[in-house]
């Protein structure tokens, strides 16, 4: 097999049911939010529609042993593991403005998809396999928040975030298919860590 993205990635931090009192949503969600994006969505996402794109090319396990034995019995409820995606040609030498926004472009893909503890999106296992109780109320396809946000870094810029979600939190560097990146702390005023950037500098061409 290929390498997954991640280095924690089969949930062993996520021992809390977040879940516990939640319900399912019922009827469709609209959101009060309207991105806007400088640069035309065809252009962030131009390899949406090329076969790194596919949903069956999204795990380093081939489609066909996705909901196999051998998966259910390494995987568990989590399933496939994510692919390690290379940066795309041309992406690491875009403005940071333009990766900011391809990344928010990758995530607005799965716009419908369930909060799920899988590895990747589309991901969807047959009713008798193991499941984490969720707000979703049963399995399907979708992510929970440390694999959303390790699979769109790794998808849109090769980013490697490591997708325990205590490990994600916490880390001052990261792996990317362009050597190792720091972390830039974002600060509250009052000084309190919220936050890190992990978009690797701009390069000038000239």
């Amino acid at each position: 097999m290929q390498q997954s993205a991640g280095e924690g990635d089969t949930g062993e931090s996520e021992g809390m049911d977040e879940a516990a009192d939640a319900k399912p949503h019922d009827g469709p969600y609209q959101s009060p939010y309207r991105p806007t994006f400088k640069v035309p969505l065809h252009e962030l996402l131009f390899d949406a529609n090329q076969p790194r794109g596919n949903a069956t090319e999204q795990s380093s396990v081939p489609h066909r042993e996705w909901y196999s034995g051998k998966v259910r019995e390494q995987f568990g409820s989590w399933g496939a593991p994510a692919r390690v995606f290379d940066c795309p040609p041309g992406v690491h030498e875009k403005p940071v403005e333009w990766r900011r926004e391809r990344v928010v472009a990758a995530a607005m893909r799965f716009i419908g998809y369930q909060y799920q503890h899988h590895h990747i999106p589309d991901w969807h296992p047959p009713a008798d396999w193991p499941w984490q109780h969720c707000c979703a109320g049963k399995n399907g396809k979708g992510l929970d928040c440390s694999n959303f946000s390790g699979w769109n870094y790794n998808w849109g810029l090769g980013i490697h975030l490591n997708t325990d979600i205590h490990k994600q939190a916490e880390r001052a560097s990261v792996r990317s298919s362009h050597g190792e990146l720091h972390a830039r702390v974002i600060h509250r005023p009052e000084g309190k860590r919220i936050a890190r950037s992990m978009a690797p500098p701009h390069r000038s061409s000239g």
